[in-house]
Order: C-alpha cells, then structure tokens, then sequence
C-alpha cells in the first residue's frame, strides 16, 4: 500500500495566450476516478501557485490529468498532459511537468510505501487419542475383572508454557463394542511450563 501527497501546482506557463487557465485537475487512483477540482490560475509575476495537499492512498499507480476548461463546444477544452505515478516511494517531494499545448505547469508530489501488515499466523492445535480403563469389571471382554485406572502423561518439549484440554469418548459402554457415545468435553485448561530455557521439561499427569 502507497499513500501519494499532491503537494502543489505551479503556473510557468498559461496554455491561454491571453489572461488565466481554468484549471481542473482530474486523479485517478488504481484506475477510479476521485473527486475533480478548478482553480484559476495566471503566469504572470512569475507564475501562481496552487496549494494543493491531497493526499490518497492506492496500490498501483495514481494518474493525474490537467485540463485548461474553456467554452465547448465554441472553444473545446485544452487537455493540458497527464502524469502517472507508480507506487515507489520518492526521496522527498518530486517535481513532474505538464506542458501540453504550449502550456507548463509543475506537480509537486511525494510518495510513501510500506509494506501490508503480516497477519497474524493461526493458533496451531495439536491432537492425540490415548485408550484408557476405568472403574470396576467383572465379565467385561477382552480384559478381565477388577478395579482399573489409567495415568496419561502429558509432556511440553516446548520452551514457553502451553495449555491442554480433555476431550473423553465412551466406547465398548456396557458391553456395546462397537458403539461409542461422547462424553461432554472438559473445558478446563492447564498450563505446562518449562522450569528453565535450558533444564527439563514439566510434564503434567492426568490420572482418569
């Protein structure tokens, strides 16, 4: 993204051979036309100047005509000569000519580019399903009776702290084998942090 600033117009020379030009000056940025606007401008006593100061924003290029307004379709209006201005950023005001039809006229400008903000990158989740017993069996196949409980480890090999969170899955529910239900999700998180940059890690256990 480039932001151009139209700093002034100067008058070195009138297209009308007599009196002032009736200016227009016409932007188009990337291709879309802005809104126009007219001075009344005069050579003499070394010329006027303009004060412009507008400033657009734009990703291409910036196309600027002049135009001397006169009394179509009696006197047509003199086109004056354009300047096209590419998105690269000037070193300081930089100075373009209109000379068309005998006329010359001076466009001021500057240009600032900067590169569009890196978004930021999408939060990376990483999932992984451990099997685990629980509670009492009696006949339950393929284990055998008795009292069960599973320790899951979860380790962070990272150097800053993360967080997890439990998900369960009910399967082999009262001898159903191949039917699984969900259970509701936990949605409490916890933290595992390194104790140092360069010692161990912290792993956290969950016993179920």
């Amino acid at each position: 993204m480039c932001t151009v600033t139209l700093i002034s117009l100067h008058c070195n020379k009138t297209e009308d051979s007599t009196g002032a030009d009736e200016c227009r000056l016409v932007v188009y940025v990337d291709g879309v036309p802005q809104p126009e606007h007219t001075n009344s401008m005069n050579d003499a006593g070394g010329g006027d100047t303009w004060p412009l100061g507008l400033t657009y924003s734009f990703n291409s290029q910036v196309l600027v005509k002049l135009w001397d307004d006169d009394n179509p379709p009696i006197d047509p209006n003199d086109w004056l000569g354009d300047v096209d201005i590419p998105c690269v950023t000037t070193a300081g005001p930089t100075t373009a000519t209109f000379k068309e039809d005998d006329a010359n006229y001076d466009l001021v400008y500057s240009v600032d580019c900067r590169p569009d903000p890196i978004p930021e990158p999408e939060p990376v989740y990483y999932q992984y399903a451990v099997k685990v017993i629980q509670g009492k069996t009696d006949d339950f196949i393929p284990i055998g009776p008795g009292v069960y409980f599973t320790s899951v480890n979860v380790h962070n090999p990272w150097r800053h702290e993360v967080n997890y969170c439990v998900k369960l899955a009910v399967s082999g529910h009262n001898g159903e084998r191949f039917s699984s239900r969900m259970a509701t999700p936990s949605l409490a998180r916890f933290p595992i942090s390194r104790t140092r940059a360069s010692g161990p890690t912290r792993s956290r256990s969950t016993t179920t």
